[in-house]
Formats: structure tokens, C-alpha cells, sequence
């Protein structure tokens, strides 16, 4: 078993910028365990970002309430590449995101590659719509400037 998964990642600089910042501060990176968002809500942040622990438990807050841990986890990429590997764990999450939202159980399983090719397939799909959509609204929604007077120019 490896090393356990790196969570709040940029914790002690947002505890640094709540000390000075007027505005409320939210942190995500990870974010998978109680005890992590407990420390991160005691150093001052204000909200907490979890799209990825909500995509693999999405009755997480329910489960710590009752004190359990999250459901499990998204497989691991470990590809050489970093940014692909980024690409990949993004797409498994909207991939999650989106099962969840058809009212399907979270497919912790699903292959990095797979759900690069299945996000690429629904952005491919929303950029034909609007692209249909841009074409059929040129014309109403164009906006005219007003011309400024010839002394002007």
C-alpha cells in the first residue's frame, strides 16, 4: 500500500491569507476526511471544496455524522505524464458527476483513459449545440455600438 493521498494542500497558506483577508476563504485539494476538514475549519477557512470526495460518497457529510469514513475512492492514475494524468483525474470526476446526475451509483472503477474519451465525447456534443445555438442567435443578439461623431475619430 502507498503513501496516503496528499489532502488541503495549500492549508497553511490559506491560514496565512484568513489571518489578513477581509473576505471568507474557501480551500479545496483533496479534501477527502474528516479530520482534514475539521483542521481546515479551525485555521480560519471559512468553506471547504470537495467535488471530488462528493463524486466517489456522495452522502459523505452524512457518513461523518454517523462516523464513518467516505464510501472509497476513484482509481489511482499513475501515469508518467502529470498534466495528462490532471486531465484524466478531472474527467473521472465530471464522469462521476454526471452518473450521478442521470441517478447512477458512482463507477469508482472507471478507466482514466475511458473517461477522457467519454468527457471529450459530451464537450464535443455541448459545442455542437452551441455552436447551433450562436448561429440561429447572430443576428438577434448582435449589439450595436453607437458611432462616435466624425470629429471624434
Amino acid at each position: 500500500m502507498g503513501a496516503p493521498p496528499r489532502e488541503a494542500y495549500f492549508l497553511e497558506l490559506a491560514a496565512q491569507l484568513a489571518e489578513s483577508s477581509e473576505l471568507p476563504l474557501l480551500l479545496t485539494g483533496g479534501i477527502s476526511r474528516r479530520e482534514t476538514a475539521e483542521r481546515v475549519l479551525a485555521d480560519n477557512v471559512a468553506l471547504i471544496g470537495m467535488a471530488t470526495a462528493l463524486a466517489v460518497t456522495p452522502d459523505l457529510p452524512n457518513r461523518w455524522r454517523e462516523g464513518l469514513a467516505a464510501a472509497g475512492a476513484l482509481r489511482r492514475v499513475t501515469w508518467s505524464d502529470k498534466s495528462l494524468a490532471s486531465l484524466a483525474e478531472m474527467a473521472m470526476v465530471r464522469y462521476q458527476m454526471r452518473r450521478m446526475a442521470a441517478s447512477k451509483d458512482p463507477a469508482l472503477g472507471v478507466l482514466p483513459a475511458w473517461a477522457i474519451v467519454a468527457d471529450q465525447r459530451v464537450q464535443r456534443r455541448a459545442l455542437r449545440r452551441y455552436s447551433r445555438w450562436l448561429a440561429e442567435n447572430r443576428e438577434s443578439s448582435r449589439v450595436e455600438w453607437p458611432r462616435l461623431p466624425s470629429s471624434a475619430r
